[in-house]
């Protein structure tokens, strides 16, 4: 037969229980509390490692365009090398936050190696380059496509339509400049440059339709920016007369700087978008914070995204 439980061990059981049951609720609402808090946070995470491949990106296209001269023409390595030493910072950067993987691009890697010997070829170099920078914006897309907030998702997509339309580009500076190197100005070489070209404005009409509207007026007043008609303007005269045009280093670098001046205001573009969704980002961070601290369970919603200030409000949950 059990012993009777004393009146004060079974007050005291029942106590035990009661603050058991405290602690389990207040562990349960701290982290429902929490949890938009911490997702503020990861998110402002997540916008700074794709601000990190987008400058990457930038990068690696700057060097497969010098990289394409220096194979045509024999440009000087260590002006190539200057340019790869930017492009190796920007990897370690990106690296350190986690978005740069082991192997991502490995390829170029070795290409480069095989550069510096002389043990290759534009072609072969523009692919793997061209491969590389693939890998970096399909992992854009799968950072893009798992922010759960669609406030900020919807311009992240945006951004990364900006990319492959900016990377189209890219890849129209690259093979103009090693067509000039090589001494190369016939017309297939115009076709096919004129046909990169028409790549690039098919994507830009992609990246519109994509943005909203503040974001696609400010693509629209990049794309009628001084860099971007003195781009078309030099390719119509690339083009124009049936005689011989100017050929070479000079006239390779020259390109290389009117087309590096139109990628650069692209660019700028996707970093002030960046830098916007960042500042939104700490906005709602630092308002959950103070919602919580006055005892408010309420969210934050963007009220506009794409326009001069990025601008919050707190709704109720």
């Amino acid at each position: 037969m059990l012993a009777p439980v004393r009146l004060k061990s079974h007050v005291r059981l029942i106590g035990l229980v009661a603050l058991s049951g405290l602690a389990i609720g207040l562990a349960l609402l701290l982290r429902a509390e929490l949890g938009p808090l911490r997702t503020a946070q990861a998110v402002a995470v997540d916008v700074r490692m794709q601000a990190a491949l987008a400058d990457l990106v930038h990068e690696l296209q700057r060097e497969r365009g010098l990289t394409a001269i220096r194979l045509a023409s024999g440009l000087p390595m260590d002006e190539l090398q200057r340019q790869q030493d930017r492009t190796d910072a920007l990897a370690a950067r990106a690296r350190i936050s986690g978005v740069l993987r082991e192997g991502d691009l490995s390829a170029v890697a070795a290409q480069r190696h095989r550069i510096g010997i002389d043990a290759t070829d534009g072609v072969q170099t523009h692919v793997l380059y061209t491969a590389g920078i693939d890998t970096l914006l399909r992992r854009f897309a799968v950072g893009a496509r798992s922010i759960e907030i669609v406030e900020l998702r919807g311009p992240l997509l945006a951004h990364l339509a900006l990319l492959r339309a900016k990377e189209q580009l890219g890849q129209l500076r690259a093979l103009v400049a090693g067509q000039l190197a090589g001494g190369e100005s016939g017309e297939r070489d115009l076709r096919r440059a004129l046909q990169q070209l028409a790549v690039f404005d098919a994507a830009v009409a992609i990246c519109l339709e994509e943005m909203d509207a503040a974001q696609a007026g400010q693509l629209r007043a990049v794309l009628d920016s001084a860099a971007l008609r003195r781009l078309r303007d030099w390719l119509a005269d690339y083009g124009a007369g049936s005689g011989a045009r100017p050929a070479g280093v000079a006239a390779a670098l020259a390109w290389f700087d009117v087309a590096s001046a139109a990628l650069d205001e692209l660019h700028a573009l996707g970093g002030r978008a960046s830098d916007d969704l960042e500042a939104l980002v700490a906005l709602a961070d630092a308002a959950l914070y103070r919602a919580k601290t006055l005892g408010r369970n309420r969210v934050c919603r963007a009220s506009t995204i794409g326009g001069d200030e990025p601008r919050l409000r707190l709704v109720p949950a």
